[in-house]
């Protein structure tokens, strides 16, 4: 599913460059289920950001899926996006004028999901908020935002979900629900890769980036 060989990225803040990624090489099975772990400042999200097309490496290979994401320009790489990954951040970047099943359908129409509204719910009810879906994120709890998150990543059914610190701000309970339901969505066939920085919710294949640099 994923082939990432020789992967460096850096930043410049003012007059300096600091290198965040540095020669990071990764492959990931179709249907692994992978936990990238490390601390704040590891490089969690930059990774997470080039394996999702939403960025560009200095230098190196970003394979997914057969793509070789580095070959597309911006506009190809969104494309490729709406279709094959489903991407759950870590603020949650809900529409707050919109519904939780406005927001979840919102994607289905970008991906032109015939019987948008009805996938909407189907992913709403398969993240436990089917009675949630006329309500405002303002009326949501972290946890339920959270969920409606990840009922938009997944609306599109893509191949691979991508899940960055998805549990950051929420409490035990909220976090182990979360990961449970990643863990179904695994289970039906997706491929998972998610960061945290939490050990204890880090199952199966563990990864660990600490300092720009991939630790099995």
């Amino acid at each position: 599913m994923i082939r990432i060989t020789n992967l460096k990225k850096s930043y410049k803040y003012g007059d300096n460059r600091v290198e965040v990624l540095k020669k990071v090489n990764l492959e990931i099975k179709d249907n692994e289920f992978v936990t990238l772990t490390g601390p704040s400042g590891s490089g969690k999200t930059t990774l997470l950001s080039l394996v999702a097309g939403l960025d560009l490496p200095d230098e190196g290979s970003i394979i997914v899926d057969g793509i070789e994401l580095t070959e597309l320009d911006e506009n190809s790489r969104a494309l490729w996006r709406r279709k094959s990954i489903g991407y759950v951040p870590q603020f949650f970047f809900l529409i707050p004028y919109l519904t939780a099943v406005e927001n979840v359908e919102l994607m289905a129409r970008l991906a032109k999901i015939k019987d948008s509204k009805s996938k909407a719910m189907e992913c709403l009810e398969l993240v436990g908020l089917k009675d949630k879906g006329n309500k405002f994120p303002h009326e949501l709890s972290g946890g339920e935002i959270q969920r409606v998150a990840i009922a938009r990543a997944i609306v599109h059914d893509p191949p691979l979900i991508i899940a960055d610190e998805p549990t950051a701000f929420l409490d035990s309970e909220n976090k182990r629900n979360i990961v449970d339901i990643l863990e179904r969505i695994w289970k039906e066939g997706k491929t998972v890769l998610l960061a945290t920085h939490d050990q204890f919710l880090a199952r199966h294949r563990i990864v660990k980036i600490l300092d720009g640099k991939i630790e099995e």
